[in-house]
């Protein structure tokens, strides 16, 4: 069983909901994938799945539950999230079989979020922490997975979400593409020299971590990252799959009477 097969889009929508509420009341751009990742565990586990998060499995852990992560130890489990060639690689969410009082991975999913007003932001499709993916796409090293990763997109201005699915390998992210621009920072893509017709703008960025650079590091300048409304020509290319799309519809009067009532 896949964990993506068991979300719908009743799930996403509910879960949107709540951070747009959120996005009102505090000013802070991060918590919303946070919300997400553990909002939708929960609701998958409200319709009968045992889905967890990796803190959620740590608490369980601590608690006495026990689990089976395909045979390995839990601190094998743990650095086999870090490496790219394995099926749990950059796994945020966990879907688990209870038999006889002991929990079995079945399947993981990555969840990436994009949640702000700019259809033309970069989202990850994978954070390479590890910088192995530059050196491959240079290489040629194509026959590379990233895990299953779904990307839900946000827009907080026209409160349109889009949640697409990708569980390929590198060669299919760049096969709709006709050349790239290799430095030794990253390897871009654009979307004047793609299949799909458009103006100049850098559509996929694959950042090499080990370059000499004077920025620092982080999550957040280092991975394979791709421009948000550039998705939808990767789904039409099969090469992402959409799993849903709507329409965030916000309560906001029930907020505001919220907010203004006091003791």
């Amino acid at each position: 069983m896949k964990l993506i097969s068991l979300i719908t889009a009743e799930m996403i929508t509910n879960c949107l909901q709540s951070i747009i509420t959120v996005k009102r009341e505090v000013d802070s751009n991060n918590f919303g994938g946070v919300m997400l990742e553990r909002d939708l565990a929960k609701s998958l586990r409200d319709s009968g799945h045992y889905v967890y998060t990796q803190r959620q499995i740590e608490t369980l852990l601590d608690s006495g539950v026990v689990f089976d992560f395909g045979g390995v130890e839990y601190t094998q489990f743990k650095r086999n999230q870090k490496d790219i060639n394995s099926t749990v690689y950059a796994s945020d969410l966990f879907l688990f079989d209870k038999q006889d009082e002991v929990f079995h991975l079945v399947d993981s999913l990555s969840l990436k979020t994009s949640i702000n007003g700019n259809d033309g932001s970069k989202v990850f499709i994978a954070n390479d922490a590890e910088g192995v993916v530059y050196d491959r796409v240079v290489s040629g090293d194509l026959d590379t997975k990233v895990g299953q990763v779904m990307i839900v997109s946000l827009n907080t201005d026209t409160l349109n979400f889009s949640v697409d699915y990708f569980d390929g390998e590198l060669n299919d992210l760049v096969s709709v593409f006709r050349k790239n621009k290799v430095s030794q920072e990253n390897v871009t893509y654009n979307l004047k020299d793609s299949i799909f017709t458009g103006r100049s703008q850098v559509a996929l960025t694959i950042i090499n971590r080990n370059a000499v650079t004077s920025k620092k590091q982080t999550s957040f300048n280092r991975g394979v990252q791709v421009r948000r409304d550039f998705i939808p020509h990767l789904v039409e290319a099969s090469v992402f799959k959409n799993v849903a799309k709507g329409r965030i519809v916000e309560c906001v009067d029930e907020l505001i009477s919220s907010l203004l009532a006091v003791g």
